[in-house]
């Protein structure tokens, strides 16, 4: 079942501080929003290294669950938790974590 947008504790803002490697240096960083409708919003360094943003939808399913869909078709799937105010985002194809 999907969870409802409006209450989920993703909604906000949130930065990129630590990957896989360690700590992210702040001209690496990126950030994504999840908004309360749904919509969302991913922002960081292209492959060009420009600074460039995309829109994105997101859904939530079980509270564990986090689908990230981009407007080139791209999907992104995390397992997610939320302890002491940080994300913790779990690829759910390999057992990476990215610390938000």
């Amino acid at each position: 079942d999907r969870d409802d947008h409006y209450y989920s504790p993703l909604v906000g803002t949130w930065e990129l501080i630590e990957d896989l490697y360690g700590p992210v240096p702040q001209s690496e960083t990126n950030f994504i929003t999840f908004y309360s409708d749904g919509a969302g919003l991913y922002e960081g360094y292209n492959i060009n290294g420009v600074w460039d943003s995309w829109n994105t939808y997101w859904d939530s399913y079980y509270g564990s669950e986090l689908i990230i869909y981009f407007p080139d078709g791209d999907k992104w799937y995390y397992f997610w938790e939320i302890n002491k105010g940080y994300l913790y985002l779990y690829n759910m194809n390999a057992p990476n974590y990215y610390y938000i």
